[in-house]
């Protein structure tokens, strides 16, 4: 063998090493590498997501937690119908312990209002036929919810304008619901006034406890 082809095949030798790893062994696993490159941004995509819809669900969890709290505490400031005659005794003592004199309670009929369809409902197109009794036909198995109820009541009471408006701000932080809804005021023996008061509370319907 010449020198030239020695030559020759000292550098063809490893050139061809060297195509060779490339092609079988280095092409492989660059292209594996890739493919596993690419699965991890997808994976670490995936958890990103994940973690934004649990941080979500912890938040939804806790609002939803502080509406039932909001709830209750409504609730609990609305008598049920039942309790009615006792609200009447509260307000009594309420006056009394004031030193005002109640002359006259009167309540009036507890006011129904229009139950509020169940979630879902289909709300019936004009013309539609009517069941029995007026109203609009109930999908089976849907119960309307109960909807809150107004009861006023008219007080009549007598006191100096500094216990009528310590009366005011107590019905105001009365443990139910009350709302004033007008102070008519009339001349007494002096210091005293006569005052009629409409104030309303709220009540649940029978059967929603």
């Amino acid at each position: 063998m010449s020198r030239r082809e020695r030559l020759i095949l000292m550098v063809l030798g490893p050139l061809g090493i060297l195509l060779i790893f490339y092609y079988f062994i280095y092409s492989p696993k660059q292209a594996e590498y890739q493919a596993l490159r690419a699965q991890l941004e997808e994976r670490r995509t995936q958890l990103e997501r994940m973690e934004a819809t649990a941080r979500q669900l912890t938040r939804l969890r806790e609002e939803y937690a502080r509406l039932q709290a909001f709830i209750a505490e409504v609730e609990a400031k609305l008598p049920a119908e039942k309790e009615v005659p006792s609200l009447l005794v509260q307000l009594e003592r309420l006056t009394r312990s004031l030193g005002v004199s109640l002359d006259s309670i009167r309540p009036s009929q507890v006011q129904s209002s229009q139950p509020v369809p169940p979630p879902g409902a289909a709300v019936p197109p004009p013309g539609a036929v009517s069941a029995p009794g007026g109203g609009a036909p109930p999908a089976p198995g849907a119960a309307a919810v109960p909807a809150y109820q107004r009861f006023p009541i008219t007080l009549t009471v007598v006191g100096t304008y500094e216990q009528i408006v310590k009366l005011a701000t107590e019905l105001n932080a009365f443990p139910r619901m009350i709302a004033i809804r007008n102070l008519a005021f009339g001349p007494k023996k002096i210091p005293e006034l006569s005052v009629n008061a409409d104030i309303e509370t709220y009540v649940l319907p029978r059967g929603a406890r």
